[in-house]
């Protein structure tokens, strides 16, 4: 008996070295080299990590392997910038993502990749960057992966010149412009002006200043100066404003007017003032509007911006400062894009009414609805009901229109996606 379980334990026995001998030998001869490394993606240039703390499986994850290196290389990756932000992206989907940003002995930023997106430069100089990923372990019924963390550490250098754009340097009357200040990493507010006294509104959206030109059907053609100045430095450029054609047509009465209103006494026109006018000057200091507009309702364009108007007896028209919708039963009429309602109400000469600021200055006027159904101060998205339109079988008319400040634009390149905003 005793000689069987002295047999029966030597047996074990060499089962386990066995056993232990092909763990370890496998376990020592896992090349980590294997591994497929993941790449960031740094101002179109592609680094690899340069060092790793990871947990490799071994025989089908029955085992792992701590796997820990830092690369050997003299000095790391340095990215050359010339704008205020570096777009950042790794590749094989790490399960989080975290970013450090120093300058000198100085901590900038700290935190996610997400997080990291609204980080802006505030100087040209040099930064110093770490960015490490992470991938957790496999779930519960998936295949052993290797887990743990890659890290990349790289310095930037920011270079950036100061310089500023149009949207257009000709462009026809009726079409929205935009300034861009590119490179103005000190946070200097712009200052500007167009024409002899226009003064420019500058926003900031994405990460650049903007401020928008709106060349109104009655602005005369010519070369219009255009001058921004941050801080000790001016710009000087020259827009040019062409000439656009619009068609006229003979009315035969006052009542076939576009926008014709049924209380036009001075006390409506002075109640209007006094509601509309003050809200040219306000001004959102972000853009709050997110791709192409939408039309406010759903009906036949009657008349187009811009188009001329005359009595009998007239020879000079009346121009349209925007757009004119015929609506045929109970429509709704909604936010032709994301913004703030900075008006809500009735006003005796243009019926329910709804103004919508889009941000930097820009706002679109919605006149003769039947019911307004949003408050001023509301927040709006592109789409949301703002206000019911009960038109009868022969039509009603809506009235819809853009301005910068007290300036009208055409509203299709907004609606069409062409207007110089989307440059």
């Amino acid at each position: 008996m005793k000689r069987f379980l002295l047999w029966l334990f030597m047996v074990l026995f060499l089962i386990v070295l066995l056993l232990g001998g092909v763990v370890f030998y496998f376990y020592k001869t896992a090349d980590p080299s294997t591994l497929e490394q993941p790449t960031l993606t740094a101002n179109e240039e592609q680094l690899s990590p340069t060092s790793a703390q990871l947990q490799m499986p071994i025989m089908g994850g029955v085992l792992f392997k701590q796997v820990s290196w830092v690369a050997d290389v003299a000095q790391t990756d340095l990215i050359v910038v010339e704008s205020n932000s570096l777009p950042l992206s790794i590749s094989q989907n790490p399960d989080d993502v975290t970013v450090w940003v120093g300058q000198g002995e100085s901590t900038l930023f700290e935190g996610s990749l997400s997080e990291y997106e609204d980080f802006r430069f505030g100087e040209n100089g040099n930064y110093r960057f770490k960015v490490t990923a992470f991938y957790e372990p496999a779930q519960e019924g998936e295949r052993p992966r290797t887990y743990g963390s890659y890290t990349f550490e790289f310095s930037v250098t920011v270079d950036t010149k100061l310089s500023v754009q149009l949207s257009d340097t000709v462009a026809k009357q009726g079409q929205l412009v935009t300034v861009q200040v590119l490179g103005n990493l000190g946070e200097i507010s712009p200052w500007g002006q167009f024409g002899e006294s226009r003064n420019l509104v500058f926003f900031q959206s994405e990460g650049k200043y903007t401020a928008l030109i709106a060349l109104s059907h009655n602005l005369e053609s010519g070369d219009y100066p255009v001058m921004v100045k941050v801080g000790d430095e001016v710009f000087d450029l020259t827009l040019t404003v062409q000439y656009l054609p619009y068609e006229k047509i003979q009315l035969e009465s006052a009542e076939q007017r576009p926008d014709a209103s049924e209380d036009e006494s001075a006390e409506a026109v002075e109640e209007y003032r006094t509601a509309v006018w003050p809200l040219y000057d306000a001004v959102e200091p972000q853009a709050l509007w997110e791709g192409k507009f939408t039309p406010p309702v759903a009906g036949a364009l009657v008349y187009d911006y811009g188009i001329g108007t005359l009595l009998p007896g007239q020879t000079i028209s009346s121009r349209h400062s925007g757009i004119d919708y015929k609506v045929t039963g109970i429509g709704t009429a909604v936010a032709t894009n994301a913004g703030k309602v900075v008006f809500a109400g009735n006003l005796r000469l243009c019926g329910g009414t709804v103004i919508i600021e889009h941000g930097g200055g820009l706002k679109s006027y919605l006149y003769f609805l039947d019911e307004v159904t949003v408050h001023t101060g509301d927040l709006v998205e592109r789409g949301q009901t703002v206000g019911v339109v009960s038109g009868s079988d022969a039509g009603k008319t809506v009235h819809f229109e853009m301005r910068v400040g007290a300036n009208t634009v055409d509203p299709k390149p907004l609606l069409e996606g062409t207007s110089g905003i989307f440059r």
